[in-house]
């Protein structure tokens, strides 16, 4: 009994899980992504040389996962690198480091090229730290198609925030009427960026033309695509919500029955125990039951003396193939206490 009551659970608790399991899925699959441009984290592989090398055209550039501090004691990389005749712009987002003379505790360093020994776009010798980003290196452009990124901090834990950066590649001047002249021309001018970076969710111009509405979504001004767009929004909506209630109510369902089924569990063995102890207080001490085992009955014999008092008697047999005695066997009962000897061979 406790065995199949244990693998019923384990079967309930499967069902419930999978279901579980079902609805955070379905509820991703509806859900439409935040971004579909690149995301990278430089203090990724902390236990290794933290040194990653990505060949994106554009993306966005964390210190660090998380919205904690960065980690201590670290020097990780980050080169980036783009088609040949081609430039990455970076343009810093956000930055808080720990504030410190010289930045001898954590800083960034940007290198115009994959060495250390390549030219420091981040102007000063010893890197760049504190709360707020100087203007004048805000932005920097690389003079070849090869970016790093060096992120140093020393054995103190900072409650600092770290960094954000956004890198993208474009078409220099002198190649805009070559073969890569095929790219997106920034409203103001600034840059030629890869058309793959149009409408990708990340403003890679300065001036944010990438991603502008118009240019992203057909013509705002048309009365019927308006219209179109309100309803196509609204039955998206509709059908998000109408799955995702489907999907609540079958979970619900599923968490019921289980309930249900092991409360009902519970109340047969409180049962068959209530019957138990009913037939011991009617028939008083001593009074043989007789018990069922798959289909068979057998009778039972009362030891010559027992502590619980007489016993009555009937005949009869248990079966052997269940895990019993066979034919010579009997079962002495006395009250609520049961036991089962085996009998010499020819009694």
């Amino acid at each position: 009994m406790a065995a199949s009551t244990m693998a019923s659970n384990s079967n309930d608790r499967t069902v419930l899980y999978g279901t579980l399991l079902l609805v955070c899925q379905v509820c991703f699959a509806l859900t439409p992504s935040a971004a579909a441009f690149n995301i990278t984290y430089i203090q990724e592989d902390l236990n290794g040389n933290c040194w990653q090398y990505i060949r994106y055209r554009g993306g966005l550039v964390y210190s660090h996962a998380g919205y904690g501090g960065y980690a201590s004691n670290a020097d990780c990389k980050l080169t980036i690198t783009t088609e040949h005749r081609k430039r990455i712009h970076v343009r810093f987002e956000t930055f808080d480091l720990t504030e410190s003379i010289n930045c001898y505790q954590d800083e960034v360093v940007v290198y115009d090229g994959k060495t250390f020994s390549s030219l420091l776009l981040s102007g000063t010798p010893y890197g760049l730290c504190g709360n707020g980003m100087p203007p004048q290196y805000t932005e920097m452009v690389s003079s070849g198609n090869i970016v790093t990124v060096r992120f140093i901090t020393d054995g103190i834990v900072s409650d600092n925030q770290g960094f954000s950066l956004i890198y993208t590649t474009f078409v220099p001047d002198e190649e805009l009427t070559g073969e890569d002249s095929d790219c997106f021309m920034c409203t103001d001018g600034s840059m030629c960026i890869d058309n793959s970076l149009v409408c990708d969710g990340l403003e890679n111009c300065l001036d944010s033309s990438d991603e502008e509405y118009a240019l992203c979504f057909d013509d705002p001004n048309d009365d019927s695509y308006s219209s179109f767009t309100w309803l196509t929004w609204m039955g998206t909506i509709f059908g998000v919500v109408v799955a995702f209630a489907v999907v609540l109510i079958v979970a619900i369902a599923v968490i019921v029955y289980c309930c249900c089924r092991s409360a009902n569990r519970r109340s047969r063995n409180n049962q068959c125990q209530y019957n138990n102890n009913m037939n011991g207080a009617a028939h008083g001490p001593g009074y043989a039951t007789q018990m069922h085992h798959n289909g068979r009955s057998g009778g039972y014999i009362a030891p010559p003396s027992s502590r619980y008092g007489p016993s009555q008697v009937t005949s009869g047999y248990a079966s052997s193939e269940d895990g019993y005695f066979g034919n010579n066997s009997v079962t002495y009962h006395a009250g609520h206490h049961q036991t089962m000897v085996a009998l010499p061979p020819n009694a």
